[in-house]
């Protein structure tokens, strides 16, 4: 079966942006602006090829969901909050495999083997909004199909809000989208669990 990461990426979060209310705007038309311009013919790969192709060509070694050498990210802070700051610019490059837009801000975890790119630039706390808010995930592993990502984003301190969890399939390479709400505005704390890999970061809800 054929894949192309980037419209399965465009797919994912269409269909989840509808879901999480009807009066979302149109998922990632950045993204979008990128398929046009970018597209390669990988027609005849499959999923676990095109994860090879891309790595190769790139020059990009995946490593393992353990590996503690994660080079760290070199961008701009611009942002967020607790011990994950929000930066622009230049994240690891072992991301590349998941083709994030360019100009997208990002955090790393703190043990440097995940990436969230933050597409809903404020996220929102409380009653849904008129975006969604959009986080890919991408994970450091060696395996193409990493099975789903567990994600638990724990309340900020000071509240007595719930803890919001939720499972994403993912897209193969370590990439998953996701849409997590949150009923109050403030630093959420996320705690990401894949196969053997773990990863916590803090995201700021406005």
């Amino acid at each position: 079966m054929s894949i192309d990461i980037e419209e399965a990426l465009r797919a994912e979060f269409a269909s989840r942006a509808d879901r999480a209310t009807a009066s979302a705007r149109p998922p990632y038309p950045g993204l979008e602006r990128r398929i046009t311009r970018q597209r390669r013919a990988r027609t005849g790969l499959t999923a676990a090829a095109l994860v090879v192709a891309i790595g190769t060509g790139a020059g990009v070694a995946l490593g393992t969901s353990d590996d503690p050498t994660t080079p760290a990210a070199t961008g701009t802070v611009v942002g967020g909050c607790g011990t994950t700051p929000l930066q622009l610019g230049n994240p690891p490059a072992w991301t590349a495999i998941a083709h994030p837009p360019k100009n997208t801000p990002y955090v790393v975890s703190e043990q440097g083997n995940a990436v969230g790119f933050v597409f809903t630039n404020p996220l929102h706390g409380g009653p849904p909004g008129p975006t969604s808010n959009k986080v890919l995930w991408v994970v450091r592993t060696s395996d193409p199909v990493s099975g789903p990502l567990a994600i638990n984003a724990a309340a900020p301190q000071g509240t007595s809000a719930t803890p919001v969890t939720h499972q994403e399939p993912g897209i193969g390479g370590g990439a998953y989208p996701s849409i997590t709400d949150v009923p109050v505005p403030g630093c959420w704390h996320f705690t990401l669990t894949w196969g053997k890999g773990k990863a916590t970061a803090d995201l700021p809800y406005t």
